[in-house]
C-alpha cells in the first residue's frame, strides 16, 4: 500500500499532526468559530483496530476457559494481524522500512552504492523529529555512512540496526510491543497446553491493548495535540486559531487535573499556570510567546510519554511498579523538563531545578539496582551534573546530550519491564 508522508503521520494514534477543520477543508483562519477535529478518521480507525484486537484476545481467553485451544489459537492469530496493522502505521515504521531496504542492499551491493539509501532515511527522520527523539538515530546513521565509505559492511549493518532500534514512540510503541509480547507468549503456553499461564499472559495483553484503544481520548493526549496545532498556527501568524487551540488545550488539562493520578495532577497544575500566561500573551502578541507555546507542548509531550511508560510498567509488574522502574521513569520526565527550560525557554534556574529533581530520583533508584543498571545510572548522573554546571548553554551539543540522556533512560526502562 502506498503510504505518503502525510498519511503515514496522520494514521498514528497519538500523532501531533495538523488537523483539518471539522467540516470544511481549506477554511481560512478568519472563521474562528469552526472547530478543528482533534480526533481524525485515521486515528479513529486505529482505535477501532485496537478494540477489535482486544475483542479477539477476550475471545481467546473465553476459549481457554472452555478448554478450546484451537479456537483460542485462531483468535490470537487474528489479534496479532490487527496489531501488525497498527504497528505498520506508526511514524517510526517508515524510517525503519527505509533502514531495512538499506540493510537488504548491503547483502548484495557494494557498500558505496548503498550510501544513497541513507537520503530517504534522513528525510524521514526529519519528518518525525518533533514527535520522536531522533538524535541517537542520527549519530548511528553518521557512523553507518562512515562505515559504508570505508567498505566496512558489517559495521554499517550494525549501525543501521542500532539506528532503527533507537527510534521509539513511547505512547504507542511501548504498549504495542508488550501487547504483542504477551500474545506471543500465550500462544507458546497454549502449544504446551499450559492454559493457566496463557490466560495470565492474555490478561496483561488485554490491559495494554486497552490503552491503545482509549488513550487517543485522554485529556493529556488531547492537550498535547491542541498545543502542537497552536505552535503551528502561531508560527503561521494565525493568532485567533492559536488562541483557540490554547483554550482547547487548557480545557483538556483541566480535565486531566480531575482524572489523573497525583503525579499527573501536580505536573498539570504547573502547566495550567503557564497556559494562562500564554493565552494572555497571544492576545497581546507578546514577542516570545511562540517559544512559550512550544515549551508547553514539549512539557505536555514529556508528561504524555511519562504516563505511557508508567502505565506500561504497571501492566508488566501486575499493577505493582518496582521502585527502580518508577524512579527512573520519573527521572526521565524531569530530564525532559530540564531540556525544555534550558534549550527552548532559556530559563537556567528552572533547568537546574529539574536536573536536581532528576538526580534525586536516580539516587532513589540506585540502592535496589543490579550492577549493570547501577553503572548506567552512575554514568547518567555524571552527564546530568555536567549539564547542571552550564545550564546557560542552548547550542546543539547541549540538546544532543539531553537527547542521549533521555534515550539511555528509556532503554533502561524498557529493559526493566
Amino acid at each position: 500500500m502506498k503510504r505518503h508522508t502525510a498519511i503515514s503521520l496522520a494514521v498514528c494514534c497519538l500523532l501531533l499532526n495538523l488537523i483539518i477543520p471539522g467540516t470544511v477543508r481549506g477554511i481560512e483562519e478568519g472563521v474562528a468559530d469552526v472547530p478543528r477535529r482533534i480526533i481524525t478518521s485515521e486515528e479513529e480507525a486505529i482505535s477501532s483496530a485496537a478494540v477489535k484486537a482486544l475483542r479477539h484476545i477476550a475471545e481467546a481467553r473465553a476459549g481457554i476457559h472452555e478448554k478450546n485451544v484451537k479456537h483460542a489459537m485462531e483468535e490470537l492469530r487474528q489479534s496479532l494481524t490487527l496489531l501488525g496493522i497498527i504497528k505498520s502505521s506508526l511514524p517510526t515504521e517508515k524510517v525503519k522500512d527505509y533502514i531495512q531496504v538499506a540493510k537488504k542492499h548491503l547483502s548484495y551491493e557494494k557498500t558505496k552504492e548503498v550510501i544513497p539509501d541513507l537520503i530517504p532515511i534522513y528525510a524521514s527522520i526529519d519528518e518525525i523529529k518533533d514527535i520522536v527523539s531522533v538524535d541517537k538515530a542520527g549519530k548511528h546513521l553518521s557512523k553507518a555512512r562512515e562505515n559504508l565509505e570505508k567498505g566496512n559492511r558489517e559495521g554499517a549493518k550494525k549501525e543501521l540496526q542500532l539506528a532503527g532500534e533507537s527510534l521509539v514512540y513511547s505512547e504507542i510503541d511501548l504498549p504495542l510491543t508488550y501487547t504483542e509480547k504477551h500474545v506471543i507468549a500465550a500462544r507458546k503456553f497454549l502449544a504446551k497446553n499450559e492454559l493457566e499461564k496463557a490466560d495470565r499472559a492474555l490478561k496483561s495483553a488485554e490491559d495494554s491493548v486497552r490503552f491503545l484503544s482509549v488513550d487517543i481520548y485522554s485529556p493529556v493526549t488531547q492537550a498535547k495535540k491542541s498545543l502542537w496545532l497552536a505552535t503551528k498556527d502561531y508560527t503561521a501568524g494565525k493568532l485567533a486559531a492559536a488562541k483557540r487551540e490554547l483554550g482547547q488545550a487548557r480545557r483538556s488539562l483541566e480535565k486531566a487535573v480531575k482524572t489523573g493520578n497525583d503525579k499527573t495532577r501536580a505536573e498539570v497544575n504547573e502547566l495550567l499556570k503557564d497556559m494562562k500566561t500564554a493565552e494572555a500573551g497571544v492576545e497581546k502578541s507578546k514577542e516570545r510567546i511562540g517559544s512559550d507555546i512550544r515549551s508547553l507542548w514539549e512539557r505536555t509531550k514529556a508528561l504524555s510519554d511519562h504516563n505511557a511508560e508508567r502505565v506500561t510498567a504497571d501492566w508488566q509488574s501486575l499493577l505493582v511498579v518496582s521502585p527502580v522502574t518508577a524512579n527512573i521513569i520519573d527521572a526521565r520526565l524531569h530530564v525532559a523538563y530540564a531540556e525544555t527550560y534550558q534549550i527552548t525557554d532559556g530559563k537556567p534556574v528552572k533547568a537546574r531545578s529539574e536536573i536536581d529533581k532528576a538526580l534525586t530520583f536516580i539516587e532513589k533508584a540506585l540502592p535496589d539496582t543490579d550492577n549493570m543498571t547501577e553503572a548506567q545510572l552512575i554514568t547518567i548522573k555524571t552527564y546530568l551534573k555536567e549539564m547542571k554546571t552550564d545550564v546557560d548553554r542552548r547550542d546543539m551539543a547541549a540538546k544532543v546530550l539531553y537527547e542521549n540522556i533521555k534515550s539511555e533512560l528509556r532503554d533502561l526502562i524498557k529493559n526493566l519491564y
